[in-house]
């Protein structure tokens, strides 16, 4: 059985130049788009990916070897990928956004060779054999210019969507070319080269692991005689792909020490939904999936989608027929496999790539980019079915037959079209979020995300609104955005002078998630800034007991004891401080108080000279080391100083300072009248001209 005829260069190279055509017409206005959501843990605060050299220790940190270097996902291969980014680009997205786009090209290259290729088979009708080539490329255009893949190529760290799926189609062709070739040495070189992707694959996103399973559908389908029946290598090619899987999927979870039983079961505690919930809330999911493929307008597309959870097969009462339908689907497809090879085929391979993240993992229930690969070949048995009907409508001669290829093609521009689009919702964080929150009002991560953009743009009473908002809206993971919500709350309140209600939004993230360290050191700090030294005391002594080396927390205990005259018990928390990092301003500057307050006064000078080093236009530093001199009746070292910190700052700036009641300045009122007489002392000394007339 011959599968894969020699096509004509130029038919492939036309089909190639016609996929790069569209595809950059529909993705011509991504190069720009900015960082979104999971671009900034995996790529922008991601120091494991951010490579500035080409060295072996860099690469391999990138790769995941040297964990201490960042918080990498098992996927080295797409993690090298962005450090290779990195090292060409920096932080600027565009050159980020051309290798997404190149990959969705070369993507939508292999599945017009793979659809070629599998045209080929007896078992297809003899007329998509002489329109293959049209066929297959129809078939490839509808799948990379759907709006729906946007979430898979314009949003930048999905790449590990896009990139596993190139690694697993030249998998898939790989392993068709030497299943048909005559030669061993032929054979050899292409399964080589479908085991070498495979493993790529694997290495570049998990989902890879369902490809064997791919290749059984591919022989159960298409590797058929003539008279239907099975190939007699097919247990051979099961038991193969069986084994390969086991060693390849095995060996991941080894290397990067998975435990794949313990983190279904525990990663449910999480979620806001059981794993029988999601099990029960998939088959609407996909159904809904597969209506957004068919029906892919803008207005339908968003990275959040308010999808009710089915807490039984009544509630709601979609949940039985989706789960029916999704039965026939699957069964109706196996029962026509003979009839149908193309409609079994595309609907097969679609379920069957959605098992991993659609089934028992306890991941999120909606993700567009899931489909980016189990959409791959849908469209192929209905632009087959155009073809088939156009050729029979033109061979009696009716005018119909021409129109359907001008369907097809106006369902491609169509398509297109509405890519560029929905592209306009990923060009600024602001877009995005305000799309995708009048699309899911009830998402909290829609709403938090929306209101840090309004936040950081200066529009903090609509942020606030929007925070209150979230906390009560629904969270893919229990209590996070709530945690989140209550925690810029307590900042937004903060500058604008309500502690007492910044106060109380942390004390409430507390009592979700008491282990949050974030937000109890900002409680202590509010505490403190409030004069409530006790209570503060007690934040940082919770946060010291579990994590004793840290030095923001050493030095906040150490002002503490400052303010409660215990020198000596500060100065013992500045020296593990500086011991673990040092030259720190803050430690630096506290020490200097430390051994004021002892009366060693020396000491103090010293240190409040090196905290100067660090800190050169730190009006503080300046005022602790005149008051140092105030305190000591150093009466000439107090006037020069106090000559150069009015000449290096503003009086507002001084002022402000000296009326804060919570800081490093011990004898506030002493100081402000030894600066006031200095002042006038300095005034007196100006000469005053007399004006003329």
């Amino acid at each position: 059985m011959q599968l894969v005829n020699a096509i004509p260069q130029m038919k492939n190279t036309m089909a190639f130049l016609v996929l790069l055509l569209m595809v950059l017409i529909a993705y011509s206005n991504t190069f720009r788009a900015e960082w979104h959501m999971d671009d900034h843990p995996n790529i922008l605060n991601n120091p494991a990916i951010q490579m500035t050299a080409m060295r072996l220790d860099a690469i391999k940190g990138a790769i995941g070897v040297d964990e201490a270097r960042g918080n990498n996902l098992p996927r080295p291969v797409t993690n090298l990928t962005f450090a290779l980014n990195w090292y060409a680009h920096g932080t600027n997205v565009v050159g980020y956004h051309l290798v997404n786009l190149g990959i969705h090209l070369l993507n939508a290259w292999v599945c017009y060779l793979i659809i070629i290729g599998l045209s080929q088979s007896p078992v297809v009708p003899a007329s998509d054999h002489r329109q293959g080539t049209v066929i297959a490329l129809v078939a490839a255009l509808l799948w990379a210019l759907n709006p729906i893949q946007t979430q898979a190529v314009t949003y930048v760290v999905q790449r590990y969507t896009s990139l596993t799926t190139f690694f697993y189609l030249s998998a898939l062709y790989g392993y068709i070319r030497g299943r048909l070739s005559d030669r061993t040495r032929h054979m050899a070189a292409w399964w080589g080269l479908a085991v070498g992707s495979y493993l790529l694959a694997m290495g570049a996103k998990e989902n890879a692991a369902i490809w064997p399973a791919a290749v059984i559908l591919i022989e159960f389908v298409f590797f058929r005689d003539n008279h239907g029946r099975l190939s007699p290598h097919f247990k051979k090619i099961l038991l193969a792909a069986a084994i390969l899987s086991t060693l390849f999927v095995g060996g991941l979870l080894a290397v990067f020490n998975i435990d794949i039983i313990n983190a279904i079961i525990h990663g449910f505690d999480g979620r806001p939904f059981t794993l029988a919930e999601r099990l029960m809330t998939q088959p609407r999911v996909l159904l809904f999936y597969l209506s957004q493929i068919f029906y892919p307008i803008p207005q339908r597309l968003s990275l959040e989608h308010d999808f009710a959870v089915s807490s039984d097969w009544l509630h709601p009462w979609t949940t039985l027929p989706a789960m029916l339908t999704v039965g026939l689907l699957v069964i109706g497809a196996l029962l026509v496999v003979r009839k149908r090879p193309l409609t079994a085929f595309a609907i097969l391979f679609f379920f069957l790539n959605h098992v991993v993240e659609s089934s028992i993992l306890p991941l999120e229930m909606v993700f567009e980019h899931r489909n980016y690969l189990p959409s791959l070949f849908l469209f192929w048995p209905l632009t087959a079915w155009v073809f088939r009907w156009q050729a029979k409508l033109s061979s009696h001669g009716r005018a119909a037959g021409q129109m359907l290829p001008i369907l097809a093609g106006g369902v491609v521009i169509v398509f297109a079209a509405g890519t560029f689009t929905r592209n306009l919702d990923w060009q600024t964080e602001r877009r995005l979020w305000l799309d995708t929150y009048r699309k899911a009002p009830q998402s909290a991560r829609a709403a938090v995300n929306l209101a840090n953009d309004l936040a950081r743009s200066g529009h903090s009473a609509q942020a606030a609104a929007l925070f209150e908002k979230a906390i009560h809206l629904y969270s893919p993971a229990k209590n996070q955005f709530k945690v989140i919500a209550r925690s810029n709350l307590a900042t937004l309140y903060s500058q604008t002078g309500r502690r007492d209600a910044a106060v109380d939004q942390l004390e409430a993230v507390l009592r979700l998630v008491p282990q949050n360290r974030p937000a109890r050191y900002q409680l202590a700090n509010f505490y403190t800034e409030m004069g409530k030294f006790s209570k503060a005391m007690t934040q940082i002594d919770w946060l010291l007991e579990r994590h004793p080396d840290a030095p923001r927390f050493l030095n906040l205990k150490a002002f503490l004891l400052i303010k409660d005259e215990r020198a000596e018990a500060a100065l013992d928390a500045i020296r593990r401080s500086l011991a673990i990092k040092p030259g720190q301003r803050d430690a630096l500057l506290a020490a200097g108080v430390a051994y004021a307050i002892s009366g060693d006064a020396t000491k103090a000078d010293w240190f409040f000279r090196r905290t100067a080093t660090t800190a050169p236009r730190d009006p503080m530093v300046y005022l602790c080391r005149l008051e140092n001199f105030v305190a000591n009746d150093q009466d000439g070292a107090a006037a020069r100083m106090a000559n150069t910190l009015l000449k290096a700052f503003a009086l507002q700036t001084i002022d402000g300072l000296l009326s804060d009641g919570v800081n490093a300045i011990r004898d506030r009122e002493r100081l402000r009248r030894f600066l006031a007489k200095r002042i006038e002392m300095i005034a007196e000394d100006i000469p005053i001209r007399e004006e003329t007339s």
